[in-house]
């Protein structure tokens, strides 16, 4: 299943993947025969957004010392995000 079937799934209605088995068998004397079976699997998005921020200095003993903030953003979940936004 590819993740943007997995996303769409599970914000369907009823969030689950379908799928059925059909069988036909045709008898010597024309009578037919078919039967089928059906099982669903829960499709459980679990969206989670990790993110941290360091500095390039534990301390500083100047006023015209620069630190340097790297901000690192990472979708640790299962399922897309979009709107993902933050402010330093």
């Amino acid at each position: 299943i590819s993740q943007t079937d997995f996303d769409a799934i599970g914000r369907s209605s009823d969030g689950d993947i379908d799928n059925t088995v059909v069988a036909t068998a045709s008898e010597t004397l024309g009578s037919e025969s078919v039967l089928s079976a059906s099982e669903e699997v829960e499709v459980l998005l679990l969206p989670n957004l990790e993110i941290s921020k360091n500095a390039n200095a534990t301390s500083i003993d100047s006023a015209s010392d620069n630190i340097v903030y790297t901000i690192s953003v990472e979708n640790t979940g299962n399922t897309k995000l979009t709107g993902v936004t933050f402010t330093d």
